[in-house]
C-alpha cells in the first residue's frame, strides 16, 4: 500500500492486463472482503510487470476499514474520525 483512506487505497501490485479503469476488483484481507472500483492504473515503466492501482472501495464494512488501517500501521479509523469531528 502506498496510500490509504476510508474510501479507498493506492497499491502497487503485479500488472494485471485485464484490470483497467472501471473494472471491479475483489480485495481480501484475512477474513474481510470488499469490492473496489479501479479508478487509476499507472504502469511502472522501469518494470512493466508492476503497476500502481488507485482503488475506491464499494460499500466497505467498518470492520474491513479498521482491519486495513491496522494492517497499514495507520491510525485506527475512529481516531481519524474523532480528529475530523474535533477540527470542524
Amino acid at each position: 500500500m502506498v496510500d490509504l483512506s476510508v474510501s479507498g487505497v493506492g497499491a502497487v501490485a503485479r500488472t494485471a492486463p485485464n484490470l483497467g479503469v472501471g473494472s471491479v476488483a475483489d480485495l481480501a484481507l484475512n477474513e474481510h472482503r470488499v469490492l473496489a472500483t479501479v479508478r487509476r492504473v499507472v504502469t511502472n515503466h522501469a518494470d512493466p510487470e508492476e503497476s500502481f492501482y488507485g482503488l475506491q472501495f464499494i460499500s466497505a464494512s467498518p470492520d474491513f476499514v479498521e482491519a486495513i488501517f491496522i494492517q497499514a500501521g495507520a491510525e485506527p479509523r475512529d481516531t481519524a474520525e474523532r480528529f475530523w469531528i474535533h477540527a470542524s
